[in-house]
């Protein structure tokens, strides 16, 4: 399980959800995680696996997958922000630079856009390594279901 730290703000209806309000969660992507991911994903490559092939090609560690980026979103849309009431329609992503095992990933998302009428909400993705380097960007489109 993925233990994300950072801010969790249920929300009560539509209109409490303001374009331009930002959500952090960070976590660092341990051995353990990366080691699951390789399991579920079955992806076995080399850059991520075999730290004597990562250093023949210029890299000190195994390298992260990036669609545990896109596993992460998941859980922060699913738990963390909107937090369980929405479907996700689509994610664009854009992977701008590596990470590596035992990096510090720092998710920003952003509330771009909001359809009051289709209960639509956009949210931009960025994720730094270590706090200072983006290695991700994206869009998300949420549709939104409030429970009364």
């Amino acid at each position: 399980m993925i233990n994300l730290k950072g801010r969790v703000e249920k929300f009560k209806n539509f209109k409490t959800l303001k374009i331009g309000k930002k959500f952090k969660f960070s976590v660092v992507i341990s051995n353990k995680i990366h080691n699951h991911f390789t399991n579920l994903s079955g992806d076995k490559s080399k850059i991520h696996t075999n730290l004597k092939f990562c250093k023949k090609n210029k890299f000190e560690k195994k390298m992260g997958y990036g669609f545990l980026i896109t596993t992460i979103l998941s859980n922060i849309y699913g738990t963390k922000f909107p937090g369980g009431m929405e479907l996700c329609l689509s994610q664009d992503c854009k992977f701008v630079k590596p990470f590596f095992v035992g990096d510090k990933l720092s998710f920003e998302n952003t509330i771009l856009y909001k359809n009051s009428d289709l209960n639509l909400l956009s949210i931009g993705n960025n994720v730094y390594r270590n706090k200072n380097e983006k290695i991700f960007e994206g869009k998300a489109l949420l549709k939104i279901a409030f429970i009364s």
